[in-house]
């Protein structure tokens, strides 16, 4: 598999894409008026923007490259992660009662085709 693209000129927006993929890469976005999706692979960007707004020290980069996890213990919720993040990584949920923040996509595209498959209009596109 290849890089992917929505062509929006056959994407009626029905979200059939965002639905399917693991790694929430879509977004379903107005674009000239028309609802379409919009394929944006939220790998991070390694900008350290959500480590130095954090006010509790709860990201956690590992492997020396990627944010990969938030610290639940040491998190506040401040929601600044959210605020700061380029990609929007950072969701607020409940774990064990309290209210903290996540990281929501892990990791890149895996390239597996769902979203292709099931496109009913033929919008998403694999290129090599």
């Amino acid at each position: 598999m290849g890089i992917i693209r929505v062509d929006v000129a056959k994407c009626k927006g029905c979200g059939a894409c965002s639905v399917v993929c693991p790694k929430a890469n879509y977004d379903i976005v107005d674009e000239k008026g028309k609802i379409v999706s919009r394929f944006v692979e939220k790998e991070c960007l390694n900008c350290g923007e959500c480590i130095m707004n954090c006010e509790s020290s709860a990201i956690i980069v590992q492997h020396g490259e990627q944010v990969e996890i938030v610290d639940e213990k040491k998190c506040i919720a401040c929601e600044k992660c959210i605020l700061v993040c380029p990609h929007k990584n950072f969701e607020i949920v409940e774990s064990n009662g309290q209210v903290v923040a996540r990281v929501k996509n892990k990791g890149r595209c895996e390239r597996d085709g769902r979203c292709e498959f099931v496109c009913k209009y033929n919008a998403i596109v694999f290129r090599k």
